[in-house]
């Protein structure tokens, strides 16, 4: 079961870092900050780090990280829309033994990102879990 958490913490985090890394943002630095939930543990588990976004990582925001999903040959988006500032989309992923299935749920503006992913994680023969990130980044300023 342990493992099966890390994995859900593992892939939430990657989509979350590829938001953020990638939105249709100005540039500079942004406090991105990621509090996941997993079905059956008592706590959420919150990230925060700083990240500089430069200018060319700022843009086609969504197609970009739609492509990053697919690039490692793990994930597979499905239905997906863009529309301005929302990226909807739904994906599967299959790494070390599990199985993957969820959600993206990302609205951003020109200095913030708000948005969710939730998915459902197992290991092959057990029950799934849910697991759920919320993703929140604000610019704080210029990068140093």
């Amino acid at each position: 079961m342990r493992y099966r958490v890390f994995a859900g913490v593992a892939l939430a985090s990657c989509l979350a870092a590829s938001v953020s890394a990638h939105a249709d943002l100005l540039p500079g630095t942004y406090q991105l900050t990621s509090t996941v939930t997993i079905q059956g543990m008592s706590q959420p588990q919150t990230q925060t780090h700083d990240e500089c976004i430069k200018g060319a990582d700022a843009k086609d925001p969504a197609g970009h990280m739609l492509r990053q999903m697919s690039a490692n040959g793990q994930c597979t988006v499905g239905h997906h829309s863009i529309d301005g500032g929302h990226l909807v989309a739904d994906f599967t992923c299959s790494m070390q033994g599990h199985q993957t299935s969820g959600h993206l749920d990302v609205m951003f503006t020109d200095k913030t990102i708000d948005g969710s992913i939730a998915m459902e994680v197992a290991a092959a023969g057990q029950q799934a879990q849910h697991v759920t990130t919320v993703i929140k980044a604000m610019r704080k300023g210029d990068c140093s």
